[in-house]
């Protein structure tokens, strides 16, 4: 996997790939100065840190985090992104799970 590369995840498989950048999908809990709390599509909150220049992201809004998986399962967010429209919290949360299984399939090792 490339150092560019971002593995979808989600609360369960966040912790395969600590130390490693990920996206992950999920509704705004909370948010206060530097980090914000998402629930993600498995339904657990995900602390996430960012620089505070994220946007104004409303409480129950979808987003989706691109960043690096702390020792504590927490994620330095790069990136965060609104997503528009409905959103299939079951699709997501499945293909992450299908991404952790077979990573073979969707990711190249060389």
């Amino acid at each position: 996997m490339s150092s560019e590369t971002a593995v979808r995840v989600n609360s369960e498989t966040l912790r395969n790939h600590r130390h490693q950048r990920v996206r992950i999908v999920g509704t705004v809990l909370n948010r206060s100065a530097g980090q914000m709390t998402i629930t993600s599509t498995d339904e657990m909150p995900i602390l996430i840190y960012s620089t505070g220049n994220e946007g104004d992201f409303q409480t129950n809004s979808w987003v989706e985090v691109t960043g690096q998986v702390q020792d504590d399962n927490s994620i330095l967010a790069e990136i965060i992104i609104p997503l528009q429209g409905n959103i299939d919290k079951e699709a997501w949360n499945q293909m992450a799970l299908l991404i952790d299984r077979h990573h073979e399939i969707f990711f190249d090792r060389t």
